[in-house]
């Protein structure tokens, strides 16, 4: 419980030296996917999945909620993932981003005040925190780059990169990534040791069903090379 009062502290501070005058908003947001594929691994049961975003900005601080619930399995895993973080803008609208995500799944049966670790007597917690530090290049060269590492409930913190670039084929947005582990057994990835687990595209199209509403459409193919499995997902944003 320590540890969450410190966590709720730095979430303060943050939004208090954001000020008063910069520009608030609260931003809703709903992902409808044909399969939650998250790092190169499958990760709701291979149900079709509904994915809402409830997000507060002030300034570049940030804090919100992601969830994620199976559509056709009723034993899949549902979660819900809170998130905090700020995000520096530099020269030609490049960023520098911070992030600590708190992943949740309301479905274990573990209660949410339990913040105890993986290795805990008592059982794990519900609670797998992460912290990730992310560049977005600018439009010139519009390379990202993210690292990520869990530090708490999570065997060994393995640890996630992910390297990605923007483009356009005759004004259709396609995104370029490839991610990897670095090892530490991270069976989190599917992978033992160091390894790429996630190489694959996005491809974006707008779909404009009246003048006044429209809606992307994606669509991502994603290869696990050290598992050997290959993905294939659609979804819509709204």
């Amino acid at each position: 419980m320590l540890f969450t009062k410190k966590l709720l502290a730095v979430c303060l501070l943050a939004f208090f030296f954001t000020g008063f005058t910069s520009a608030q908003e609260i931003g809703t947001g709903l992902d409808f996917v044909s399969k939650y594929i998250w790092r190169g691994a499958e990760a709701g049961s291979g149900s079709p999945s509904l994915q809402p975003t409830l997000k507060y900005t002030n300034g570049g601080f940030q804090f919100g909620f992601w969830g994620a619930t199976p559509l056709t399995n009723t034993n899949g895993i549902t979660e819900i993932d809170i998130f905090t973080g700020y995000t520096f803008t530099l020269a030609n609208s490049a960023a520098i981003g911070i992030l600590v995500t708190d992943y949740t799944y309301p479905s274990s049966g573990v209660r949410f005040g339990n913040f105890n670790n993986y290795d805990d007597p008592d059982g794990a917690g519900a609670h797998q925190l992460e912290a990730s530090l992310s560049y977005t290049g600018p439009e010139s060269f519009p390379l990202s780059v993210s690292a990520n590492s869990f530090f708490h409930c999570v065997k060994n913190n393995p640890v996630y990169l992910e390297v990605g670039y923007s483009a356009a084929i005759n004004e259709t947005p396609v995104k370029l990534f490839a991610g990897l582990t670095t090892g530490d057994e991270a069976l989190y990835y599917g992978a033992k040791k160091f390894a790429v687990v996630n190489v694959g595209f996005t491809a974006t199209k707008t779909v404009k069903i009246t003048e006044s509403f429209s809606f992307p459409l994606f669509t991502t193919v994603a290869l696990n090379p050290a598992t050997e499995k290959v993905f294939m997902v659609v979804g819509i944003s709204l």
